[in-house]
């Protein structure tokens, strides 16, 4: 049995001056170079929930269309893993966002995060905690109103 291996990637992004002009569009350039790394050596397009607020601050209105576009652009969910309020262990303290592309249903993004846990297994453990599917046009869940 031949030994299985794993790659991670881990991209430190420039965090731009947020009064910087052109700002948003570099931090929004590096984000979609980075997942595309992912993507191309075989993992799913994922953000910590930090950097997604990071494009939220930094793209206001734009946010949701960049966001639900990068889903769009790879025909993937963009999964944003983020912390959770409650549960009995770290681990359960996760949760995780998918941002359907365009056309996808609800049902279709948790079947893709259901191959995902079957390819990924306990490696992954976030792939277990809650995930919640939401489709292009819905509110992104990231703010509170």
């Amino acid at each position: 049995m031949a030994d299985e291996q794993s790659t991670t990637f881990r991209v430190e992004l420039d965090v731009p001056d947020a009064n910087a002009p052109g700002a948003a569009g570099r931090y929004e350039q590096q984000i979609r170079a980075s997942l595309r790394a992912a993507v191309r050596g075989g993992g799913p397009p994922t953000l910590t929930f930090r950097i997604a607020m990071r494009v939220l601050a930094l793209s206001g209105e734009r946010a949701p269309d960049f966001l639900y576009g990068l889903a769009t652009s790879f025909n993937a969910p963009v999964l944003i893993i983020g912390p959770a309020e409650g549960g009995p262990a770290p681990e359960a303290n996760v949760q995780v966002v998918a941002l359907a592309p365009q056309g996808w249903s609800q049902e279709k993004v948790m079947g893709y995060v259901g191959g995902l846990r079957a390819e990924f297994g306990e490696s992954c453990p976030a792939l277990h905690a809650g995930v919640m599917a939401y489709l292009p046009g819905q509110p992104l869940p990231l703010v509170k109103e």
